[in-house]
């Protein structure tokens, strides 16, 4: 990990300790992607979100209903396998949409607060929402989450879902009904723990 015969450093710099192929020598591949704007500034631009959607490309799947007389423990096949794949599919009915055109489970509107996390808390029955100010300025933003949620409490909590011992520089301005406003400071990341009454 680190070395002490350089010309310029005489000592080591960290434990001397072997680590063969961690220069991770080898072919690899890249992919590189360019996108221009005509914004000055990096927040304006919105590169972060064109990076993250490279990154993370929204995939469509069509999971095919098993219809057979076999009961297949209540799982969704992508595509029909096994002794499933020996009974015909019938065609499919025509079923009446209980979705809207659109639905978000939770929208943020401040493109400068980025989610990081959204999850089940590791105890007790919360939903644990992280953000971070990826700018140099304090942000305010408010999360929106689904109607049919309804949000009873809200704290804040540390990386472990405790009590911070330590000061988050965020804080918590007001909760109703599925709305959630916050504020940051700049390069502040904090974590939300929500308790709420699903409808």
């Amino acid at each position: 990990m680190s070395r002490n015969d350089f010309k310029t450093r005489t000592s080591h710099a960290g434990p001397g300790y072997k680590t063969p192929g961690a220069q991770c020598l080898d072919n690899h591949i890249f992919e590189i992607s360019l996108t221009t704007s005509s914004k000055s500034s990096w927040l304006e631009s919105k590169i972060h979100q064109r990076g993250k959607e490279l990154n993370n490309p929204l995939k469509t799947l069509f999971p095919n209903m098993v219809r057979n007389p076999i009961r297949v423990s209540d799982k969704l096949f992508l595509r029909q396998s096994g002794i499933d794949s020996f009974f015909p599919i019938n065609s499919p009915t025509e079923v009446k949409s209980y979705l809207p055109p659109d639905l978000s489970f939770l929208e943020i509107d401040n493109n400068r607060v980025i989610l990081s996390a959204l999850k089940k808390s590791e105890e007790g029955n919360y939903l644990i929402v992280r953000v971070f100010n990826i700018s140099p300025n304090p942000q305010n933003a408010k999360l929106t989450f689904f109607k049919e949620i309804s949000i009873t409490s809200v704290k804040i909590v540390n990386l472990l879902e405790e009590v911070p011992k330590n000061e988050i520089k965020a804080k918590i301005i007001s909760h109703s009904h599925n709305e959630l406003k916050i504020s940051l400071e700049p390069h502040v990341i904090v974590t939300f723990q929500i308790e709420s009454n699903e409808k």
